[in-house]
Order: structure tokens, then C-alpha cells, then sequence
């Protein structure tokens, strides 16, 4: 999993959306201001989805960054996250 996969809940008969639109989001998190940890870029990902796509009711975005300075033998460390509109949101 080098490098990024996005994954969105969208409903493409109401409203479809060109994958490469927030493919650029990620682009210019990714590209941008250099964090800390993985679950703050995954974060930043998914709260720009969430502001510039507002028919998009969730976000599933997995960061994955490879040559990790840990001992063993690693392809990649990453973070998986899910988020929810608050309103669409699982009971």
C-alpha cells in the first residue's frame, strides 16, 4: 500500500463525482505542510473531502508511508481511518 488509496460513499446516481476530483484534495494534503504522524494526514484528507464535497457522506482513507526507520522487515507502516458525516453517521 505505498502511497495513498481514497475511498468515498457517494451515491452516483444523484450525484456522480470524478475519482480524480478528490484525488487532487489528497495531492495537496500529501504535497502540503509536512506532519507528524500518519492519523493527522489521514485526518486533514478526510476533513477537506468532507468541506469540498458535500455529497460525499463518508470517507475511508488509508496512508501508507514506505522505508520506515524501524527495526525489522517492513514494506510500508500505515493508518486506516473511516469517518461519518455526523449525520450519516452508524447508529
Amino acid at each position: 500500500m505505498p502511497g495513498w488509496i481514497f475511498g468515498a460513499l457517494v451515491n452516483p446516481t444523484t450525484y456522480p463525482i470524478p475519482l480524480a476530483t478528490p484525488l487532487f484534495t489528497v495531492k495537496e494534503v500529501v504535497e502540503g505542510q509536512s506532519q507528524n504522524l500518519l492519523e493527522s494526514v489521514a485526518q486533514m484528507i478526510a476533513s477537506k473531502i468532507f468541506t469540498n464535497h458535500p455529497q460525499i457522506s463518508a470517507v475511508r482513507v488509508q496512508v501508507g508511508k514506505p522505508h520506515v526507520a524501524v527495526p525489522g522487515s517492513l514494506d510500508y507502516l500505515g493508518v486506516e481511518i473511516i469517518r461519518y458525516r455526523s449525520i450519516d453517521a452508524p447508529n
